[in-house]
């Protein structure tokens, strides 16, 4: 009960870019104020706003309204409100760690969000089903088996740099 409230806490009660920002926040009310102060201060001799900064708002705004859109549009037999929710959620995940590594492992979001390896994977198949995913078969962390790797479809990249303005190359 206490994963499936942290999962839900995490993504879909804190906004994406505090969640995709990086390693937590400030964990006292001190050090939270003291952190907005310092961002207030930085805001004050800094009258330009980051050109990057809406772009990249902007992305992961339309990354999940995309994943959500997908998996509540597109339901599977047999599923349930309970297993969408999942979905959306892991696909926040999933979409925040993007720009760390493009391949994603069962064992990398079971640290990340708390659940089990089953609850990974029963919530990640659906996702590979809808072709939000794409598995692949790579080395372990070890180098000497394989392991279930998992990066975001080509085509779902493809249609959400389309969305984010990415010029259309090869129309046709």
């Amino acid at each position: 009960m206490a994963n499936k409230r942290r999962l839900i806490e995490t993504t879909l009660i804190r906004p994406a870019h505090e969640l995709c920002g990086g390693g937590g926040g400030p964990e006292t009310e001190e050090a939270r104020l003291s952190e907005q102060d310092d961002h207030k201060g930085r805001q004050a001799r800094s009258h330009e706003p980051d050109p990057n900064s809406s772009r990249i708002m902007g992305f992961e705004q339309a990354f999940l309204t995309m994943s959500m859109n997908q998996i509540l549009a597109n339901p599977l037999d047999g599923e349930t409100p309970s297993a969408h929710l999942k979905q959306i959620g892991l696909m926040t995940v999933i979409g925040c760690l993007k720009s760390d590594d493009p391949l994603i492992t069962i064992t990398r979001l079971t640290e990340i969000t708390g659940l089990t390896r089953s609850a990974v994977a029963e919530t990640i198949g659906p996702l590979v089903e809808r072709g939000l995913l794409v598995e692949k078969m790579g080395k372990n962390s070890m180098g000497r088996g394989t392991a279930r790797q998992f990066e975001i479809s080509p085509a779902f990249m493809q249609t959400l740099g389309l969305i984010m303005g990415d010029p259309i190359r090869d129309a046709k």
